[in-house]
């Protein structure tokens, strides 16, 4: 009987310990799946950026004319009604803009795409040719970029 109790123990050690032994062999596979994900995709803004060549207080004019030449789409986000310096960016043919602010110190965001990739840009400024960007990302976000 004892032996009998002793084989039941060690059958039921042996059947754990191989299912925790497959447990956490999937568990360092989904980690290291997550881990390669996250350096590719920094990898991937990295050649983007390197890619744009973007830099803090360039004039909006000429990144515009940039990103163009180099393949990347203006955008619109429809939708909103354009008055202050939304209104005569669209006077002037800007179609990418998506929204300005209009605390006097003219926050606009605008909006490129490429392929599968996006781009925003944030630009201060009230009068068009001295709009200078202060920052982008690399990614759609939440809005719908048609």
């Amino acid at each position: 009987m004892q032996n009998n109790t002793f084989n039941k123990i060690n059958e039921f050690k042996s059947g754990f310990f191989e299912k925790s032994a497959y447990a956490n062999a999937s568990l360092a596979l989904i980690f290291l799946r997550s881990t390669i994900t996250v350096i590719l995709m920094l990898f991937t803004c990295t050649a983007i950026a390197d890619e744009v060549r973007l830099a803090k207080e360039q004039l909006f004019v000429s990144v515009r004319q940039r990103l163009i030449t180099e393949g990347w789409r203006p955008k619109t986000v429809g939708g909103n009604e354009r008055i202050g310096i939304e209104r005569m960016l669209a006077n002037k043919g800007i179609i990418e803009n998506e929204s300005c602010s209009v605390d006097g110190k003219g926050y606009c965001i605008f909006n490129y795409k490429r392929k599968h990739q996006c781009l925003q840009l944030l630009t201060v400024g009230e009068v068009f040719k001295s709009m200078y960007v202060t920052n982008w990302h690399f990614g759609c976000g939440a809005t719908d970029l048609r």
